[in-house]
């Protein structure tokens, strides 16, 4: 009993240790879209972590990860509900720079980790501008709907051109199924 009381504080302690940092992004000077959030920290491998709140499914999101050297390997890895649930991930080895872009609701969890040395590195996060879809309104007045009348798309009242094949075909069904049934009485 001690023993499991005693690993579940370690546990929890160690949990305590591994803080996340909320990133609060901010609209710049130099940038004419979206707000930003710069910073510069040193990974392990138990990794740095930061979230950030309030985003909608619309904006775009990017992380980009630089490192000092390209033999410099360092995970970028992008979660949405737990640190431990990987949605997204790469790596910098080979190259100084990595970006990872998504889209998500509500919070996003990052972490940056080092599995080899503690390595310096600097973590940049992009939040676009909601990107509207562009949609056509439901309900049209009268005046416009008499305007795509006369170009074609729809008839006087009749229907178009598809109901009319529609209407000629079943008229042709029921005629050939009329004669079968006349035949079949003689």
């Amino acid at each position: 009993m001690y023993l499991l009381a005693f690993s579940t504080l370690l546990h929890t302690a160690a949990f305590a240790q591994q803080a996340a940092y909320k990133l609060e992004p901010r609209a710049i000077s130099d940038l004419e879209y979206g707000q930003v959030v710069m910073l510069e920290g040193t990974a392990d491998a138990e990794g740095d972590r930061y979230y950030l709140e309030d985003l909608n499914i619309r904006q775009p999101v990017s992380v980009t990860l630089l490192t000092q050297s390209a033999e410099h390997d360092l995970r970028l890895i992008l979660s949405k509900y737990q640190y431990d649930e990987t949605e997204k991930e790469g790596f910098t080895k080979g190259k100084v720079r990595l970006t990872l872009e998504t889209r998500t609701q509500g919070e996003m969890k990052i972490q940056v980790k080092s599995p080899e040395a503690s390595r310096t590195y600097q973590l940049l996060v992009w939040i676009g501008d909601e990107v509207l879809p562009k949609m056509a309104p439901v309900i049209i007045s009268m005046q416009d709907y008499e305007m795509d009348s006369q170009n074609g798309e729809a008839s006087d009242g009749f229907g178009g051109t598809v109901l009319w094949v529609i209407a000629i075909l079943l008229g042709g069904i029921l005629a050939l199924l009329g004669v079968m049934v006349f035949r079949g009485n003689r």
